[in-house]
């Protein structure tokens, strides 16, 4: 017997933690690495049930964000314009 059901989340990602998160980055230099870490460290003191649904597509957009806050997206296209 095979059971399947599908769950959906929301989550709010703390909008202080995400400051935080971009505040450390600016300072110290942005890595996908870095900010994956940073990031992990704020699920962990979600509620169980929201930190097991989260998954990496939850992450990737939690890094978009933070790129978006710090410039990363406008700066790739800039530099993508250059090139042209």
């Amino acid at each position: 017997m095979t059971l399947e059901w599908t769950v959906e989340y929301t989550v709010d990602f703390p909008e202080e933690e995400l400051e935080h998160i971009c505040d450390i980055l600016r300072q110290e230099g942005y890595s996908d690495r870095y900010a994956v870490d940073l990031i992990r460290e704020v699920i962990m003191g979600f509620e169980d049930d929201e930190y097991y649904a989260w998954s990496t597509k939850q992450t990737q957009e939690v890094m978009n964000e933070i790129k978006r806050r710090i410039g990363g997206i406008q700066l790739s296209m800039f530099d993508d314009k250059e090139e042209q």
